[in-house]
Formats: structure tokens, C-alpha cells, sequence
């Protein structure tokens, strides 16, 4: 089976697109992290790797998330393991200081609205792109780290420290 990777979704357009409108109506989520990191791209075509996260480093940052079910067809209609459940991170155009290292972010919704995001009643459309329009931007510190964060073989608190 071929499964097309959409691990993410334009905010702008998720509740039109047939890949992610359904999900979007029903089945929203909140993805937890402490941070990410995104790569600017430099004038000689070369890359350098950057940490963002909360001006709170303690507290996590929820990020707009979708999920969804799909049944596998090369599994029989009773095997334990039919179903596969995938998420997308929602994105947004990033903006300030954020556009200068990559021109898309993702959605971080406020500890304020996240009852609200995950409120299985609201399921119209247009106020669900409502709510996406009028999410505020995040205040995220940017660090330069070192370029270890580019290899899954690396993992530990070291890839987070801001290096130079």
C-alpha cells in the first residue's frame, strides 16, 4: 500500500481540501512539543539549522493538529492492526522574525484557546477557518544549534543548545 506522507496541512486551505476537511470538522488535535526546528536557507545555498521554541522553555507549545483513520487493504477486515491512524501538523504563513528563517510555521494555539480548538461541537467550516484565521502569532525565541539536528541517529538534550 502506498501512503502519501501529508504530515502537513495549510491552514489556509485545510477545511476546503478533500484530504483534510473531514478531519478538520471531527477529529482535531492538539500535537505537544517543547519546540522544533526549521532550517534558513542561505544566499550560498547552504542551510543553517535553528531551535524555536516558548519564551517559557518549561511550558509545552500545542500545535494544531488533525488525525485520521485509514484501513489498510492488504489486511483482512479482522486483523488487530486493519487500521492506521495518521496526524498532520496544521501550518500558517510565518511572519517578523520567524518569515526570515522559513516562510511557513506551524499553528500554535494559545493554552487560552485550546479548549476551544479541541471543542467537538464546533464543526462548520467557516468557523473553524474562523478560529484558524484569528489564532494570534506565537512569541518563539530562535537559536542557531548545531547542524547534528539533521541526522535521526542524533538525539539529546545537546541538539537544543544554541552554538556560536
Amino acid at each position: 500500500m502506498q501512503l502519501t506522507r501529508m504530515i502537513n496541512a495549510r491552514s489556509e486551505t485545510v477545511t476546503e481540501k478533500p484530504s483534510f476537511r473531514t478531519a478538520a470538522a471531527k477529529r482535531r488535535a492538539l500535537v505537544p512539543a517543547n519546540g522544533y526546528y526549521e532550517w534558513q536557507k542561505n544566499p550560498d545555498g547552504s542551510k543553517t539549522p535553528h531551535y524555536l521554541d516558548g519564551q517559557d522553555e518549561e511550558e509545552l507549545l500545542g500545535f494544531a493538529g488533525l488525525y485520521e483513520y485509514w484501513p489498510d487493504p492488504t489486511k483482512a477486515e479482522d486483523a488487530e492492526d486493519k487500521w492506521l491512524v495518521t496526524a498532520t501538523i496544521l501550518t500558517t504563513q510565518a511572519h517578523d522574525a520567524l518569515g526570515e528563517i522559513h516562510e511557513r510555521t506551524p499553528v500554535i494555539i494559545p493554552k487560552d484557546l485550546q479548549g476551544q480548538w479541541l471543542d467537538p461541537t464546533m464543526t462548520d467550516k467557516d468557523q473553524i477557518q474562523h478560529f484558524l484565521t484569528a489564532v494570534p502569532e506565537p512569541v518563539l525565541i530562535p537559536r542557531v544549534v548545531g547542524k547534528d539536528v539533521g541526522s535521526v541517529r542524533n538525539d539529546g538534550p545537546q541538539l537544543i543548545q544554541p552554538v556560536g
